[in-house]
């Protein structure tokens, strides 16, 4: 979007996806990546991904915090003031402003995941009743070329600090905007105890309004993560503090009946827990987004598994859309 420090910004590609948005009435929450190659410290090798990243090219190889904080500011005030809809600098034909900004994605993604590490047998942690149902975090998927995701080289530490100095950009520029804190890849203490390191950090805790975890039909599938997620916020005093599921599925069969309905329990448990919005990945029961297996069915608890005599989705694979209009008519 910037080929330089100060230089004009390129609007083009977001103003399309705005547009487009605001013509269906949608808001939408965009995501701040702090990554730009005139602004990467070449010398750290530890900050480049490897070769076949599948995002290197929507995101650079360049994955640690900016070293130029003051270019980056000006950056997210600019990005920010363009679509946040008071009437000062913002996108021409602006219909549905831009409230949520999450900082970054999944900064917790840890790789290799080691053959011996607990997480591929499943993390024990925070109980959620008889559906509890415990998959092994997905580990990072590796690209045709050979390399892997990564999301972040950054440690902890790091993220703290770019999370509360973008945070302080967005306030700068929209006071009434929400910052959301980047989405945990999973519900394990393999990805929450990042978030735990983070929240060490006083001024990191008060540096976002909606808390975020992922569930890629991985660990507490049963509540899409919002359990042990909802948890981990309350070690930190943030009980209150909402919390979204950005990336929301349960595929844990290869019927799409059962899998709709694990759908929809999920969906029912981690409302309970607190979840405030729900993010659902994909828009049919058959196939993961991203070409993820699905988990076979032996790895589940029974209760999970006995989801397949819940006749009333059977219809999932016909009428997915009508599907998912029917569980979310049960929680609107």
């Amino acid at each position: 979007m910037q080929k330089s420090a100060g230089s004009e910004i390129d609007f083009s590609d977001t103003d399309r996806l705005v547009k487009a948005a605001g013509q269906e009435g949608v808001s939408l929450l965009i995501t701040l990546w702090p990554y730009v190659e005139w602004d990467a410290t070449a010398s750290e090798d530890r900050c480049t991904v490897e070769d076949g990243d599948p995002f290197s090219r929507d995101i650079g190889v360049y994955r640690c915090n900016p070293t130029d904080w003051d270019a980056y500011r000006a950056w997210v005030i600019a990005v920010v003031e363009r679509y946040d809809g008071d009437g000062i600098d913002d996108m021409e034909g602006l219909r549905v402003p831009v409230k949520h900004w999450e900082v970054m994605n999944e900064p917790d993604l840890a790789d290799p995941v080691a053959p011996d590490s607990p997480i591929r047998a499943g993390t024990p942690g925070p109980g959620e009743g008889s559906e509890d149902v415990r998959h092994p975090p997905v580990p990072t998927p590796p690209t045709p070329e050979g390399g892997s995701l990564r999301f972040y080289l950054g440690n902890a530490s790091d993220y703290a600090e770019l999370l509360i100095r973008t945070n302080s950009a967005i306030k700068a520029a929209d006071s009434d905007a929400r910052t959301v804190i980047a989405g945990a890849a999973g519900g394990s203490d393999t990805f929450l105890d990042f978030y735990r390191e983070v929240f060490e950090n006083e001024e990191a805790r008060a540096a976002f309004d909606i808390g975020n975890v992922h569930c890629i039909s991985n660990d507490y599938v049963s509540s899409f993560n919002a359990v042990p997620y909802r948890e981990m916020l309350g070690e930190f005093g943030l009980e209150d503090r909402p919390f979204w599921v950005t990336e929301a599925e349960a595929f844990v069969s290869s019927d799409a009946a059962v899998t709709a309905t694990a759908i929809r329990r999920a969906t029912q448990n981690a409302l309970d827990a607190g979840a405030e919005r729900i993010f659902y990945t994909t828009p049919n029961f058959e196939q993961p987004a991203g070409g993820n297996e699905i988990p076979p069915l032996s790895a589940l608890d029974q209760t999970f598994a006995n989801l397949a005599a819940d006749a009333d989705l059977s219809e999932a694979i016909t009428q997915p859309d009508e599907v998912y209009a029917r569980i979310l008519a049960e929680f609107l």
